[in-house]
């Protein structure tokens, strides 16, 4: 029915070209924006609604950039590793990509950010990074901060608990890909977020960029070479200031339009953005220009050991701070015989990087690539507070500088027996 519907609409507008695929967008929106102003004068007009309207929840193309444009607000929904089902939905197996956003610049929240339309209210009211994927605890830190870069209205995480189950603590049940009630990191989570984007821990970008859209655009979607989608280089944007999208018609104070589909575009931009794309493509580092946020794009901390020589293997960087306060705080704790408890591998090759033979420490800022493993003994740290870590891992080569092979797997075995959980804020060991 839609198909002829559609043939109908290419007689009308005289149009008899084999390349549609625009055509066919163009045709969907039309009959969507009718329903949608339809249902919005039944709401308004003969039932009296005076709440607040919205729809297109969960796409992310400009191409509908002009009908969001007429709602009462945008909204929309994400998800960074939701389950997908290659037999039946909702049904095992299930299929997950465990990949970190960051890796991908960000990816979630980055592409939801050009979606927002300048002048009206933002908010996401469904998005969560979902169990069991490795790198879910980038949640709090990406999505909250940068959603107060962009100074977003609202955020709900989904979702609390699919039942009363989860609210019973006698029950020990296993994490879910959503539910937060019986899962202490995603919690975690939720405090953190709470604090960069409700408590204005990360405040809001004052530039601003907006996609400039044109229902012309529309018939320009020609698929795997223009899919409709927000162009990359526009959307890293979103890393350093507020982005969005604005009809051709419309203007918002202090927010700059610039058609990304064109060839050139970005020399229109500010010259502090385009030094800080650079950066992003050169170094794989970018920061806000608020200066709050910063992205570090690498490997991460947990690749492998993979060569035969453990002191020939190439070490990832970290990049750290050591406040002057720190320095001097943890030099005397040690003066006075006290001990310093490392909580994180991070900060046992920061407190590594920073001290001398004698383990005394040097306020400093940079970054380390220093590779920890035995017979190495710490020299600024006398405990270490850790996860289980993956086998052949640099990570529980650093922690078996604390602690002979003997000790490590006692500690393995006694969490196995015990059920403890592995990995990224799981349960800890505590060794000296």
């Amino acid at each position: 029915m839609i198909r002829n519907r559609f043939e109908e609409y290419l007689k009308t507008i005289q149009y008899d070209e084999p390349q549609r695929n625009g055509l066919f967008i163009e045709f969907l929106n039309n009959l969507q924006e009718k329903s949608i102003d339809e249902q919005m004068r039944f709401l308004r007009d003969e039932i009296k609604l005076k709440a607040l309207i919205t729809d297109f929840n969960h796409l992310t193309q400009y191409t509908l950039a002009g009908i969001r444009s007429k709602l009462d607000f945008v909204d929309n929904h994400q998800y960074w590793d939701h389950p997908s089902f290659p037999a039946k939905r909702w049904d095992y197996p299930f299929v997950f990509r465990n990949q970190s956003t960051i890796s991908l610049d960000a990816n979630n929240p980055r592409s939801l950010m050009p979606t927002r339309v300048f002048g009206k209210p933002f908010t996401v009211t469904e998005f969560n990074f979902c169990v069991p994927n490795t790198w879910r605890v980038e949640c709090p830190s990406v999505f909250g901060g940068y959603a107060a870069l962009q100074d977003w209205d609202g955020l709900y995480r989904f979702a609390w608990s699919h039942g009363r189950y989860g609210m019973q603590p006698e029950v020990r049940r296993p994490l879910s890909q959503f539910d937060i009630v019986n899962n202490v990191q995603a919690q975690m989570a939720e405090r953190i977020i709470w604090m960069l984007f409700m408590r204005g821990d990360v405040k809001a970008a004052r530039e601003a960029v907006a996609f400039e859209f044109r229902p012309e655009m529309v018939r320009e979607v020609r698929g795997s070479s223009n899919s409709g989608q927000y162009p990359a280089e526009f959307s890293r944007l979103g890393l350093w200031g507020r982005i969005g999208s604005l009809t051709e018609q419309a203007s918002v104070p202090g927010v700059q339009k610039v058609d990304p589909l064109k060839d050139g575009w970005q020399a229109a931009l500010p010259a502090a953005a385009n030094a800080a794309m650079k950066r992003l493509a050169e170094a794989g580092s970018v920061a806000s220009a608020t200066g709050e946020v910063t992205l570090h794009v690498g490997p991460g901390t947990f690749k492998p050991v993979s060569v035969a020589d453990v002191a020939s293997h190439k070490m990832h960087t970290e990049r750290f701070v050591l406040p002057e306060a720190t320095a001097r705080l943890i030099n005397a704790t040690r003066a006075n015989g006290g001990r310093i408890v490392a909580v994180g591998t991070t900060t046992v090759r920061t407190l590594e990087s920073c001290c001398d033979e004698h383990g005394v420490v040097t306020a400093q800022s940079g970054a380390t690539d220093i590779f920890l493993y035995p017979p190495y003994r710490p020299r600024a740290v006398d405990l270490l507070l850790t996860n289980f870590h993956l086998p052949k891992s640099t990570l529980l080569m650093l922690v078996s500088c604390f602690a002979d092979r003997e000790k490590v797997l006692a500690a393995y075995h006694y969490a196995i027996a015990s059920r403890m959980r592995f990995y990224s804020y799981g349960d800890c060991m505590l060794f000296q």
